[in-house]
């Protein structure tokens, strides 16, 4: 707890001297990042968070066909949808750990047009959901149980998923606008470290920059940020897992455990069939 009272100031201070030293460059971020996430963030995840919520509101899950709503709505959809349940801390801890994964249409689209390979990015989405199935488990007795939903009117549902959406362009901005003040700040570092801090921060743009480069090992590399998710992602699941007393800390945790695991499975598969998945 003292090195968060610490750190967090430290950060925030920073940040905030560097967006003073590099103004233009800060604000171009942040236009391009909402720009972005106007275009192609807004007009995905807004219908489908409203109409997720409508669907399950009032009514009691099984986990796995919540876990499936969790998978096709992505970050942070899959976060809201737990967020008023009635859960467990070692429940809620479980979920936290399995869910919070990106959407799929960023693999079978985003990274599909960058890699101009569609069987690699249907490897990599391979290695994303499996990184997280695999940290549900070990399943107790309790995951048996139903877990109930809120009830929740349109109006509600409407706007709640439009604060949904706030957030994520808050976080979506301020992880655009780190990445671009650390490549402002750290001008003599190589092109790959700093793809790879880039990531980090805001893992579209980091992915991108990582594919421009094409450094041995993409695939798994790949496998690994999406899992982790980047700074700006983890945030947006802050948010709603808050409730149940789950930290960014926490959060960032499995994120990395779930980097970890994809990028293992991705690896094994490509030993194993590295002329099929060449990109």
């Amino acid at each position: 707890m003292r090195i968060k009272r610490v750190f967090r100031p430290i950060l925030a201070g920073a940040a905030l001297g560097l967006m003073l030293s590099f103004p233009q460059s800060s604000m171009d971020a942040a236009r391009n990042a909402l720009l972005l996430f106007s275009k192609s963030v807004l007009p995905a995840l807004f219908p489908f968070t409203a109409c997720m919520l409508l669907l399950t509101a009032g009514r009691s899950f099984s986990l796995f066909p919540l876990l499936i709503f969790a998978y096709l709505g992505g970050s942070p959809a899959g976060a809201r949808l737990f967020a008023d349940a009635r859960l467990s801390p070692a429940r809620a801890q479980r979920i936290a750990r399995a869910t919070g994964l990106m959407s799929p249409l960023f693999f079978t689209g985003t990274l599909s047009a960058w890699l101009n390979d569609p069987k690699a990015a249907l490897l990599l989405l391979f290695c994303h959901y499996a990184g997280g199935m695999l940290l549900l488990f070990p399943l107790s007795k309790g995951d048996k149980e139903k877990i109930a939903l809120p009830p929740l009117s349109v109006g509600s549902a409407l706007q709640q998923s439009a604060l949904a959406m706030l957030s994520v362009a808050g976080c979506v901005t301020l992880g655009s606008v780190g990445a671009r003040l650390l490549s402002c700040a750290l001008p003599f570092l190589p092109r790959l470290p700093l793809a790879l801090l880039q990531s980090v921060f805001e893992v579209t743009s980091g992915s991108k920059s990582l594919i421009s480069l094409s450094p041995p090992l993409l695939l798994p590399l790949l496998s690994f940020f999406t899992g982790m998710n980047g700074f700006s992602i983890l945030l947006q699941n802050a948010v709603c897992w808050g409730k149940h007393g789950i930290s960014l800390s926490d959060l960032l945790f499995y994120g990395i455990l779930r980097g970890i695991i994809s990028f293992l499975i991705c690896f094994m598969i490509l030993l194993c069939h590295p002329a099929y998945f060449a990109v």
